[in-house]
């Protein structure tokens, strides 16, 4: 929350946090996702991650039920070494025919 929206709009961010809790907020936004992409979302138990509060997902074609690819899902800032911008390097399956692609994302 930055200074303009405390002063200038009065809005407290720990009263906004107790009208949209974190679980209710994710889980109605992996709904809208599911509804727009004709997806359904798995959670996958006990994933490897790097953080325990991280959650691991199998992403699965609501018609057929086939896995189309699994993502993580981390909704907290992390404190990361780096000084500038945060590479995250994506892989990509593509079943047929089968390849794996890279591709890097920058935030």
């Amino acid at each position: 929350m930055n200074r303009v929206e405390q002063v200038k709009f009065s809005v407290d961010k720990d009263k906004l946090i107790e009208y949209f809790p974190l679980e209710v907020v994710t889980e109605g936004l992996l709904g809208i996702y599911q509804d727009l992409l004709g997806l359904t979302f798995q959670p996958v138990p006990k994933p490897h991650a790097w953080h325990p509060d991280v959650r691991l997902f199998s992403a699965r074609d609501a018609a057929s039920g086939e896995e189309i690819g699994q993502f993580y899902l981390d909704l907290h800032p992390r404190c990361v070494p780096v000084s500038s911008c945060v590479l995250f390097r994506l892989w990509i399956l593509k079943p047929s025919p089968p390849t794996l692609q890279r591709n890097n994302v920058y935030y």
